[in-house]
């Protein structure tokens, strides 16, 4: 991405507020530049934002495809997880990089473009969406990947199957499934199958299109009307019987266990203690005024319902006391009086998340393609807290947050080494 002017940066820096406007210097001096938002859908069902202005020099476009890891098909455990990395590497050659991210209950596809590049990723998505289907060498190289990955979770990846064994703790994946997949369903996924599954859901109507920055917004919603809404609308996916099932505690895996992973549920967005977890979140994913042996990552827009704690066995720790120390200090840290500072760090975190319908160019400009991601994510997670939630946090409501990092309620897995 080209860097923009100094002036225009200060500009856009001082912008607050929706609808928001930057008189920018050069090229047409003295016109003001806002965001703006046209919102539709066609009667596939594929629902459409496209929000233009001063937010960058590209746009972003982003795909929500409401097909995820739940979805899976039985005995197929493994299938969406494919079927995303598939659609991740098969673009044709010469188009900008695309992302794609699979979770619980979707699909993001996104890619950044400048200019007319756009209307061509429009193409690509109404491509994929209706002739493109994987072929047996996606499926081959693909399905090599992915079991190469599922074999690491078997210790020789020691954090990454301390995380996996956790979050399956604590939060069972659908229909006795796993996140990534399980080998022997993976190995048994046939074409015809991936592609069934692909034409079906991976649709016009199961999706979500968001355009964000700077682009010719007359253009795009005429390239979209076309490309997209002659499309199927495709089948909604049936999600998988919920698991039951949940341990919390901790477990040691592994002949040589050397990372740790603590996973924390976070309570319901609707929830009342909501906001003060979030606020909780941020304070320990922000920098450390002590060094620290390990890390806390929360994302409420990827993962609203799981926190992660990470990190290794010390070098002269058992397993089980590494642990402990962990939840140790985290207890400590989380024990500190909530203030104003707090509050303050969590909306600027989370101000996206919290503000999702934000028409500020300034916010727009840091990262257009998670101005985009947050935009098509957000509609899917209901009951959500508004940015104001923040400031009426009581003590208790504190303390009863605080309170979900406790062993009674989390997850800690210590792994390593050969698992048997």
């Amino acid at each position: 991405m080209r860097s923009r002017s100094f002036g225009v940066l200060l500009c856009l820096a001082a912008l607050v507020g929706t609808g928001a406007s930057c008189k920018c210097s050069g090229g047409d001096k003295g016109r003001a530049e806002v965001l703006t938002e046209r919102s539709s859908r066609l009667q596939n069902g594929l629902q459409v934002d496209l929000v233009a202005g001063p937010c960058s020099d590209s746009a972003a476009l982003v795909v929500l495809v409401r097909l995820g890891i739940d979805h899976d098909p039985p005995g197929r455990s493994g299938m969406a997880q494919l079927a995303g990395r598939v659609l991740a590497t098969s673009g044709a050659a010469g188009r900008s990089p695309r992302v794609v991210e699979v979770g619980d209950d979707h699909t993001l596809y996104s890619v950044v473009a400048q200019g007319d590049q756009l209307l061509e990723e429009l193409d690509e998505v109404a491509a994929w969406m209706s002739r493109a289907t994987p072929t047996e060498a996606d499926l081959g190289r693909e399905r090599a990947r992915l079991l190469e990955e599922l074999a690491k979770l078997q210790g020789a990846d020691a954090a990454a199957t301390a995380m996996s064994l956790a979050e399956e703790a604590l939060r069972p994946t659908r229909g006795n499934g796993k996140r990534l997949g399980i080998a022997a369903e993976v190995e048994a996924i046939t074409l015809a199958e991936l592609q069934a599954f692909w034409q079906a859901h991976m649709t016009a109507g199961n999706a979500r299109l968001v355009v964000a920055g700077r682009f010719d917004a007359e253009k795009s919603r005429a390239r979209v009307e076309a490309a997209f809404g002659p499309l199927p609308a495709g089948t909604p996916p049936a999600p998988r019987e919920a698991a039951d099932a949940t341990v919390r505690g901790t477990l040691v895996m592994g002949d040589a266990p050397t990372a740790v992973a603590i996973v924390v549920p976070a309570p319901a967005l609707s929830d009342p203690l909501y906001p003060a977890f979030l606020v909780l979140a941020a304070r320990l994913s922000g920098e450390p005024s002590q060094t620290r042996t390990w890390e806390a990552r929360y994302d409420p827009v990827r993962r609203p319902e799981l926190l992660f704690i990470t990190g290794p066995v010390g070098p002269t720790e058992q397993p089980e006391p590494a642990a402990a120390r962990m939840r140790t200090e985290v207890a400590t840290i989380l024990a500190q009086p909530p203030g104003a500072e707090d509050t303050a760090k969590a909306k600027e975190r989370s101000r996206l998340f919290l503000d999702p319908q934000s028409l500020d160019p300034a916010v727009c400009a840091k990262d257009v393609r998670a101005f985009a991601t947050v935009r098509a994510r957000r509609a899917q997670l209901e009951g959500a807290p508004s940015i104001q939630a923040l400031d009426a946090i009581s003590k208790a409501q504190f303390d009863e947050a605080a309170a979900l990092f406790d062993a009674k309620y989390s997850a800690a897995v210590i792994a390593g080494g050969t698992i048997r």
